[in-house]
């Protein structure tokens, strides 16, 4: 029997990092509205950053691709 954390499929691994310079008051306001919504700050900003993305980019496109 294996034991351990199933394989999270392909499509949904998250494998690219992206780094943001910021100062101290900008990291910390990023961090109260990650805590204020209850969320991790890496999700919180994932969500954010999406969000973010659908409002300037056509999500209309087939297979649920981004167009510029």
């Amino acid at each position: 029997m294996k034991m351990g954390r199933p394989k999270i499929p392909k499509a949904d691994r998250k494998g690219k990092m992206t780094g943001v310079r910021l100062t101290q008051n900008e990291r910390k306001a990023i961090d109260s509205a990650a805590l204020k919504e209850g969320l991790e700050l890496s999700k919180w900003m994932r969500k954010t950053l999406l969000d973010a993305a659908k409002s300037v980019l056509d999500f209309g496109s087939k297979n649920g691709i981004m167009k510029a």
